[in-house]
This record gives C-alpha cells, sequence and structure tokens, in this order.
C-alpha cells in the first residue's frame, strides 16, 4: 500500500477505465472536458477510498490475527468491485456539475443510466454515493488540471499569436479532442513509445519516478497532440509557427515536442495498420532525430 499513497497519479487509470468513462459519457452526450474530469476524480476517490479501507482493516485492527484481516480485507475488496460502476457514474455526475449545473446529470438521469447498465440503484443510494465520493476527496477537486484544459488554452494563445496566419482554429481544436482522446485509450503503448523514442534500447532502465513526470506533464501532452492536429489540418505550413508558440507559452524545448508528437503519431498509426509495439521498435529507435537533453 505504500506504492499506492505516493504514486497516486493514474492509479487507476487504465485502458479499461477510460474507454468505460468515455462511453457512457459519449452515450449521454456531455461536453468533452466531463469525461477528463471525471476521469481525475475518479482516480482520486479511489486511491483515498481504498487506501483508507485498507489501514482500517489491515493497519488498525490489532486484535485480530493476520488471516482474520486478510478475509475481512477480501470481502471488503469484493465489495468495492461490486460499486465501481456506480462510483464510475458518479463520477461522471460529479464532472458534469462542475463544467455547468445547469446541464448536469441530476439524480433520475443517473439513476436510468444505471439502469441501462444493468445496476437497479435507488435514488438515496445515488445520492449517498455522491456524497461519498466528496467526502473521500475532501471536497478537493479541479477542472483546471485536466488535459483537454491545456489544450485549449494554447489553442487560444496560439490563436491569438498568430492571428496573422490562416489557422481553422475550429478544425484544431475538433482534431485535438479526437487525437487525445486516442492516447488516452492506448496511454500505456504511447508512453512506451516515447521511452523508447527517448532512450532506445535503454528505455526498459527508464525510473519510475521519470515515467511518472513525463505521464504527469499535461503541458507536454497537450503540445504535441496541437502539433499533431496542426500536421493533420495544414500539413507542414505553420507547424514552425506554432511550435515556437508553444515553445514560448510553456518553456519546453522543441525536441522534447518533437519527442512526444512523434510517439503519439506512431502510436496511433501502428494501431490503425495493426502493428505491435515490437513491430516498430527499430523503426522508432533508428528514425527520432531528437533526444532529451
Amino acid at each position: 500500500m505504500e506504492s499506492l499513497d505516493n504514486n497516486r497519479f493514474r492509479m487507476f487509470v487504465n485502458q479499461k477505465t477510460v474507454q468505460y468513462i468515455f462511453t457512457i459519457c459519449l452515450r449521454l452526450r456531455l461536453p468533452q472536458d466531463v469525461k477528463y474530469i471525471a476521469l481525475n476524480l475518479f482516480n482520486s476517490f479511489m486511491c483515498a477510498h481504498i487506501n483508507s479501507l485498507y489501514e482500517m482493516v489491515m493497519l488498525k485492527q490489532n486484535k485480530k490475527t493476520e488471516e482474520q484481516r486478510k478475509r475481512e480485507w477480501e470481502r471488503i475488496f469484493t465489495t468495492v468491485s461490486r460499486q465501481v460502476t456506480l462510483r464510475t457514474v458518479s463520477c461522471i455526475q460529479i464532472a458534469s456539475k462542475m463544467h455547468s449545473h445547469k446541464l448536469s446529470l441530476n439524480v433520475p438521469k443517473v439513476r436510468t443510466c444505471l439502469q441501462s447498465l444493468g445496476y437497479a440503484y435507488t435514488e438515496e443510494a445515488i445520492r449517498k454515493s455522491e456524497i461519498r465520493i466528496l467526502m473521500a476527496v475532501g471536497f478537493c477537486m479541479s477542472s483546471a488540471h485536466t488535459p483537454i484544459t491545456y489544450v485549449e488554452s494554447f489553442l487560444n494563445l496560439i490563436y491569438r499569436v498568430n492571428s496573422h496566419l490562416n489557422l481553422n482554429i475550429d478544425s484544431l481544436w475538433e482534431y485535438s479532442v479526437l487525437i487525445l482522446d486516442c492516447v488516452f485509450l492506448d496511454m500505456d503503448e504511447f508512453y512506451k513509445r516515447i521511452l523508447l523514442i527517448v532512450h532506445g534500447n535503454r528505455a526498459e532502465y527508464a525510473s519510475r519516478e521519470r515515467i511518472l513526470r513525463i505521464e504527469a506533464d499535461y503541458a507536454l501532452l497537450a503540445s504535441g497532440v496541437i502539433c499533431i492536429a496542426c500536421i493533420c489540418i495544414h500539413g507542414r505550413d505553420f507547424i514552425s509557427s506554432v511550435m515556437l508558440t508553444l515553445q514560448r507559452i510553456t518553456g519546453i524545448p522543441a525536441d522534447h515536442i518533437v519527442n512526444v508528437y512523434t510517439g503519439m503519431f506512431q502510436t496511433i498509426y501502428d494501431h490503425l495498420v495493426g502493428n505491435s509495439l515490437a513491430d516498430s521498435h527499430s523503426a522508432l529507435t533508428q528514425n527520432s532525430r531528437f533526444s532529451h537533453p
């Protein structure tokens, strides 16, 4: 449990979770940023919830034998697993309120959503779930620290700074969201490719701390997403101006941004053509022209 407490970032944000939350938000026709707020909230809640339950059962019940505590933990963990769908939808409900209270999901809508997923929860249970999540995270939530917020903010600044260019900002936004979704749906693969580009055959020896720093850098991620979107729409006509603006906004070196959008492109491309990470290992290490200093 020490690793859970110290490495909370993306602990419960895996491919299955991302697919589930994205699918529910799509079916409910929620705004794009709601799913990313919900992901952050779900991860924060699950880390706090599991950690508190583990401490209560395994560390504070000194009168019970170790075997009794293990059985109790297994029972509680089974209960938590059964409640994951309810907690997930509750996180989406809270995220929708953080985006716009007027357009947020109310309890009847949440109940209907859960019923469509095969779960017959009462409205009272839904309200209690929402409160449980809010209490677990200490009512500390943020809609600002999400990758899609970085993308939106950077695009606004790029448009202002480069008003003399004929940038299609609406299409840039749409493509950026699509690319960001693709990255999150295959995030582990994407970051493995980044490490291959930077470290080559020594990628497997990269420290956990270094990997976490890269994964937590939403400014770097957003920069790569915008560059790919720009290339998709405008070719390479404006990429130099866009990258220069991103460097000035973020302070991130150009080669770091190139590493990210190269890995991003390779991940999406290989997913489309069905290549595996091993198939493109050689191409990544040979064709990468940039590396971290």
